[in-house]
């Protein structure tokens, strides 16, 4: 059978639709196995036709749920939200890839809040991705830049609003958050498309807006136009007054070295560059907290083993911390510098109030659980008992689909 025919008789058992259409509608927990998750969760978007952000545990989870969607329901938009590939205290770059991964989610969530569809989607994160602050969603939304043909505005202006949103200058376009303006022509790489695009200017006026070819850089396919979202997740525009306040830190105390080169670093804030470690220093200088969950004001919250996501939670919060500490410690950090993270309080709260709590295991249907598969114990070994679980399943008479996943 095909993976769409047996995720079709699983949706179609009455415990699974009962417990879809209850959560598509209503704030409920539902105990379902593991495996069955993608396949519920799945059914549950499409019949609310509303955006969902699930959180999991960890990025090991994420990563495995990216591909049981893909495998059981490939037609949903589903969207990563990955975790950077280090603690935020190590002000270390993180991988284009993850920076143009979040990008995209932040963009697609604040369009569904100012232009809603009667599609759902679907974004993933684990519970790390939660916790470095991200840029104030109602100026991310504000810096929205919508390019058309026939607008009037000055490519050496355009390219200062790039900057200001953390794209990068390249003599050459080939990933995303890069850009290069060569007179009347100016390229650049959004986070959420496959091909860069090609600005082309008469003068002052935008004549036309194409894809091109990384490879060979020809142009492409005419848009009618593009909007604009910001290749970082943090505020770049605040490096001026980020350099202000940094500025006035003590910073005596640190090794010389680290003397150097924190006076580098907010030179280059204060003209509004984007470098390795200007996503600590913007995050320590702002005071608000901002999480994933600002930008998810038109999306219901789903979460899988919320006392797992809770754990997880508090323990890359310790690492941070201990990291911290010995940053300090060590004389590389100045003493009062602020925290990169977002508090942990408001994220705990969130898991509490979540419209849909999915748990492998439930503590009883008096606690107004639903149960959409059946639980059960496997035995300690499956060698040679296969039979036997098999006729197991049979007398107990349950609608039973074994799976088997052979292959990378």
């Amino acid at each position: 059978m095909k993976p769409e025919q047996i995720a079709a008789q699983i949706t179609a058992t009455a415990e699974f639709a009962t417990a879809a259409d209850r959560a598509a509608a209503e704030p409920s927990t539902v105990v379902a196995m593991p495996a069955t998750h993608a396949i519920l969760l799945a059914e549950i978007v499409v019949r609310s036709a509303r955006p969902h952000l699930l959180l999991v545990a960890d990025e090991n989870r994420a990563e495995e749920l990216l591909r049981e969607f893909e495998l059981w329901a490939g037609g949903l938009e589903v969207l990563p939200f990955p975790a950077p590939d280090h603690l935020v205290h190590a002000q270390v770059s993180t991988d284009h890839e993850i920076l143009a991964a979040r990008s995209r989610v932040l963009k697609r969530l604040t369009l569904a809040e100012t232009a809603p569809s009667d599609r759902g989607f679907l974004v993933i994160a684990s519970a790390r991705a939660l916790l470095p602050k991200l840029c104030p969603a109602g100026e991310f939304a504000e810096r929205l830049l919508a390019l058309e043909s026939g607008m009037v505005l000055p490519p050496a202006r355009l390219a200062k609003r790039l900057l200001d949103l953390g794209f990068r200058r390249s003599p050459l376009v080939e990933e995303p958050g890069e850009f290069v303006q060569r007179g009347g022509l100016l390229d650049f790489f959004p986070a959420d498309s496959t091909h860069p695009i090609r600005v082309d200017f008469f003068d002052d006026e935008i004549e036309s807006l194409r894809y091109f070819e990384v490879t060979d850089q020809r142009s492409g396919a005419a848009l009618e136009g593009w909007e604009i979202g910001s290749a970082t997740e943090h505020p770049v525009w605040r490096g001026p007054q980020a350099a202000a306040t940094l500025g006035k830190l003590d910073i005596d105390g640190l090794r010389r070295a680290d003397q150097d080169r924190l006076q580098r670093q907010l030179a280059l804030l204060a003209e509004g560059s984007y470098f390795d470690a200007a996503p600590f220093l913007l995050s320590s200088c702002q005071g608000e907290s901002s999480s994933l969950l600002d930008f998810a004001g038109a999306a219901r919250l789903a979460v899988e083993d919320p006392d797992a996501i809770a754990w997880s939670l508090r323990e890359q919060s310790g690492a941070e911390d201990r990291l911290r500490a010995q940053l300090i410690k060590d004389r590389q950090l100045p003493r009062g510098i602020g925290t990169p993270l977002n508090d942990l309080a408001p994220l705990l709260a969130a898991l509490e109030s979540a419209h849909l709590k999915l748990l492998q295991s439930g503590s009883g249907p008096q606690n107004d659980e639903i149960y959409a598969t059946e639980e059960f114990s496997s035995p300690e070994s499956y060698g040679g008992r296969l039979l036997h679980m098999a006729n197991e399943l049979a007398e107990s008479g349950l609608a039973t689909i074994l799976a088997s996943y052979q292959g990378d």
